[in-house]
Order: structure tokens, then C-alpha cells, then sequence
């Protein structure tokens, strides 16, 4: 494999790590959100209970507020976003330090001095990385946001663009 070959290989791992550390980042903090929606409906739907025991409302408000209630907790429950979310965000962490190997990898491929077995070696290295961190993400069930996942590839090209002043390929 030539030295502008690797160099290639190298630039397109970097961008994907890139796009991937935007896009775990961003799928959180989407999860996050979803729980404090959902805890935020908790809390209106509880408040509106108490509202509703006071004798001056039908008892049929009551009995509508505790259905609505239970029906919130066992609908969060079973979307499970609070532990998504901080699943989402161990994986987020995993990519940002694949993103940092990657990027330290792209000044070695640019270096004079680096051989192109160690390079090739550490790329290895950072692939099995990525590979376990996508076997952890296929066991969640978490849907692909195609639509986030295109926003962060434009994104990730812009960064990786400006921060290393060039493209590649």
C-alpha cells in the first residue's frame, strides 16, 4: 500500500470518527431531552392529580389524572430514555477518543518520520476499537436518526476541514 493510499484510508477513518463522535453526542443529548419531557409530563400530570382530589372537582378528574399518571410512568419505563441516554453517552466518550486516535494517526501519516507499519498497526488498533464499540451499540436497540446522522456528516467534514486546512482526496 502506497503512502498516498494510506494517507487516504487514514483521512476517511478520520472523518467517519468524527461524524460518529458528533452524532453519539448528539443522539444523547436527543435522549436526555426525551427524559426531561417525559419527567417534565410527570410532574404536570401529578400536580394536576392533587389539583384534581380537591373536593370541589369530580371524581372522575381524579380517576383520570391517576390513569393519565400510570400510563406516563409505564410509557417511560418501557422507552428506557434515561438509561439510553447515558448509554449514548459512554459511546459519545468511546468516539471522542477514537476521534482523538484518529487525529493523532493523521499527523503520523503526514510525518516524515513515522514508518507505515506502526501507522498501519495503530489504525488496526483504532479499528477494533470501532468495531467494539458498534458490537455495544448493536444490543440497544436504538434507532439510526438518518437525518442527525447527515447533519453530523456535514458538520464533522466542515471541523475536520478547518482544523487540519485541507482535504484530502
Amino acid at each position: 500500500m502506497t503512502k498516498e493510499h494510506i494517507r487516504h484510508r487514514v483521512w476517511e477513518d478520520l472523518l467517519d470518527a468524527s461524524r460518529t463522535a458528533h452524532y453519539f453526542h448528539s443522539m444523547s443529548e436527543s435522549y436526555r431531552r426525551r427524559v426531561n419531557a417525559s419527567r417534565g409530563l410527570l410532574i404536570v400530570s401529578a400536580v394536576f392529580a392533587m389539583i384534581a382530589g380537591a373536593q370541589w372537582l369530580p371524581p372522575e378528574t381524579l380517576a383520570v389524572a391517576g390513569i393519565a399518571i400510570t400510563g406516563l410512568l409505564l410509557w417511560e419505563m418501557g422507552q428506557n430514555y434515561a438509561g439510553k441516554a447515558a448509554l449514548l453517552q459512554l459511546i459519545a466518550q468511546r468516539c471522542n477518543r477514537i476521534e482523538t486516535g484518529y487525529r493523532d494517526l493523521w499527523e503520523q501519516v503526514n510525518s516524515e518520520q513515522e514508518e507505515e507499519e506502526k501507522i498501519m498497526s495503530n489504525r488496526e488498533m483504532l479499528a477494533r476499537e470501532v468495531e467494539r464499540m458498534q458490537d455495544t451499540l448493536s444490543t440497544t436497540g436504538i434507532k439510526v436518526d438518518e437525518q442527525l446522522n447527515l447533519r453530523c456528516t456535514e458538520k464533522a467534514y466542515q471541523i475536520v476541514e478547518q482544523r487540519d486546512g485541507h482535504v484530502c482526496g
